[in-house]
């Protein structure tokens, strides 16, 4: 350390330079052994200077600003801590047009006080944040709607061997706390662009924010919040709390009781306490929720952010949709969005669209490690769910999320299903299974019209109306309403496009329902209000005809026929032996009678779809929910 001292004092004599100082002093989480070297340069020459100096001599640097979101190493830093806080780093210059040239050294609420008494405003609610307009820019910082990024004209920097840098901010990703500034640049300052405002009203609206943040987060020694949300509507604090993290502690290090995003140094904290606590509370939520935290605190040492970034251990996901079914274009829907969801729960995600079977064996042969692979196959109808798909993973050792293939071949066949329910003496309306009488080779198709050599007789123990549709489609495909024996004869054609049977149930007016469930756990029902006769696949994704309402909680079905459907969900569930996920759907009539129709192995995954919907209305976001079913699935490895 004296041969960094006495360099820098011989080639730059003017350089601030502190040697010993105590991270107490330059971080608010005031974690980490003392710094030997700390630079404190006054402009940007001088920097510029400094950082060729180390660049030439090899001298490692790390920069700091407020060091409000930081946590120091437990082992003297070997090289330059420079710290851009004073000086013409915390300088405001003002233009034209509304521009304001601002040192990346300035403190936010020093700068919003600033502008406000100038008659600028608009960023009020980062008025609280803690730390500099460098790391709030570093990390695109935002509160209540309002983002950094929405002032930010031109971003200027230098590199680390000492050369400039600048981007407009339009030639920048901007995301939810994130920006792709590269890692090698030290953001110096920036252009910015506040709207004008009436001074004293942008002093109240900053000094509410100041008030707020005194009274709902914690004082004491902290990052602020530690960990990420993982989207603008999930509190990462929430999520804390509901899996039972408050107050629980590593060493000096605990999680606050008042906001459990907040990890404080409460005793002497090491730096080793604090990443044991954030690999604690990461492990705890993955259980609880299935969602992977990421943190938004910085470490010093680049070791500790791997060690933490590596923990705790997470399966790779392939999304699997598309198929060749009548459900295709949905799958491709509801695959976009668990590839979407998976990403916001903390998971590397590969989404992959195929047609035939034969593509998912090739994909199969592709997977090196078999237990730290999760598929996740959003497949709808077909082979992908009823069954064989869930028997070729079966055979080649393959995590998947879902029903096994018994299961899945249980629920599809609508037929088999029937004799479940009859066995458990679970309630369905009354059916008749109908034999295609063409030969297979003239099984019909949309082009080629079915001719009946004899009409299969309507079923003596059923009485019009019925519902006709094929026992192993799914979505209401191929499904007809009957009520006059004249359109018997068109609705046998019209399943049988599909299948070589055609199911024939008991029509049941009434109330439609579903009954979700994801792993033991029964989810709200969900009442369907559509606007014709069925709930056929134009109700369910195309809207023809008119919207289609989801209720949850429902509005015309009482909750005892709720229960009833609940009870009986479960039970049939059990019946064919289900896990990770099914759902379940139900007639009501009106005496409060509920009717199994059918368990859907993969329902939707779209916006629309009734399993999230229902899922969200019991606390469980979507990202939730399909984190929640990849660690079900990771539970199985051997």
């Amino acid at each position: 350390m004296y041969n960094i001292v006495e360099i820098l004092t011989n080639e730059l004599p003017a350089l601030c330079l502190l040697e010993h100082v105590s991270w107490r002093k330059v971080s608010t989480l005031g974690i980490g052994a003392e710094i030997p070297v700390l630079a404190e340069p006054s402009d940007d020459l001088q920097l510029i200077k400094l950082l060729q100096i180390c660049h030439k001599k090899d001298i490692s640097v790390k920069i700091i600003g407020a060091g409000s979101n930081l946590v120091g190493p437990d082992t003297p830093f070997d090289g330059v801590i420079i710290r851009l806080l004073h000086n013409r780093f915390s300088k405001i210059v003002y233009g034209r047009h509304q521009h304001i040239t601002v040192g990346a050294g300035i403190k936010l609420s020093e700068l919003l006080r600033e502008l406000a008494g100038k008659g600028f405003g608009g960023a009020a609610p980062l008025a609280a944040i803690p730390g500099t307009l460098g790391g709030a820019l570093r990390m695109n910082a935002g509160a209540n709607g309002v983002e950094i990024k929405d002032f930010v004209c031109e971003i200027c920097g230098l590199t680390l061997d000492g050369l400039p840098w600048t981007a407009d901010t339009a030639e920048l990703t901007w995301k939810y706390r994130s920006v792709n500034i590269p890692q090698n640049v030290i953001i110096t300052g920036a252009i910015c662009k506040f709207p004008e405002c009436e001074s004293e009203n942008e002093y109240l609206l900053i000094n509410d924010e100041f008030n707020w943040r005194t009274k709902h987060f914690p004082s004491g020694r902290s990052t602020g919040c530690v960990f990420r949300n993982p989207a603008q509507d999930i509190p990462a604090g929430k999520l804390i709390d509901e899996s039972a993290c408050k107050k629980i502690s590593s060493g000096g290090a605990v999680v606050s009781e008042q906001h459990a995003n907040y990890l404080l140094n409460a005793n002497n904290a090491t730096e080793r306490d604090y990443i044991n606590l954030i690999i604690k509370v990461k492990q705890a939520v993955l259980d609880k929720t299935g969602i992977s935290l990421e943190t938004e605190v910085q470490f010093l040492n680049s070791k500790s952010q791997k060690e933490i970034n590596s923990q705790p251990e997470l399966p790779k996901i392939i999304v699997l949709k598309g198929g060749n079914s009548n459900e295709r274009e949905v799958s491709i829907q509801s695959g976009n969005s668990v590839e979407k969801a998976l990403v916001s729960a903390g998971y590397s995600v590969q989404s992959i669209t195929i047609t035939e079977m034969d593509e998912v064996k090739e994909l199969i042969n592709t997977i090196k490690s078999k237990n730290r692979t999760i598929i996740f196959p959003v497949l709808h109808g077909g082979y992908g769910e009823d069954g064989r798909l869930q028997k070729l993973f079966e055979n080649q050792n393959i995590l998947f999320v879902g029903n096994n293939s018994k299961s899945c071949e249980l629920a599809m066949d609508k037929e088999q299903s029937k004799q479940i329910m009859e066995k458990q003496n679970l309630p369905t309306p009354k059916y008749a299974i109908i034999a295609n009488p063409a030969e297979k080779s003239k099984l019909p198709t949309s082009d080629t019209p079915v001719k009946f050599t004899e009409l299969p007789p309507f079923p003596v123990n059923l009485k019009l109306p019925v519902i006709v549709k094929p026992p192993e489609e799914g979505s209401t495909v191929g499904i007809t309403l009957v009520r006059h024996e004249l359109e018997w004869e068109n609705a046998l054609k019209n399943s049988f496009k599909y299948s070589e049977k055609a199911l024939v149930e008991e029509f049941i007016s009434g109330d439609e329902i579903t009954v979700g469930i994801v792993g033991d756990k029964v989810l709200p029902v969900v009442e369907i209000q559509f606007p014709g006769p069925l709930f056929d696949y134009d109700a369910k994704y195309e809207h023809h005809h008119g919207e289609t309402l989801y209720l949850c909680p429902p509005d015309k079905v009482s909750k005892i026929a709720q229960k009833k459907a609940q009870d009986a969900a479960l039970a049939f569930a059990k019946a064919i032996e289900v896990r990770d996920l099914t759902r379940v759907d139900f007639m009501v009539d009106k005496e409060n009678n509920v009717y199994i129709l059918e368990a859907n192995n993969m329902p939707g995954f779209t916006s629309s779809s009734l399993l999230p919907k229902s899922a969200a209305k019991a606390g469980i976001s979507f990202p939730q929910l399909c984190g929640t079913l990849v660690q079900l699935a990771y539970a199985r490895r051997t």
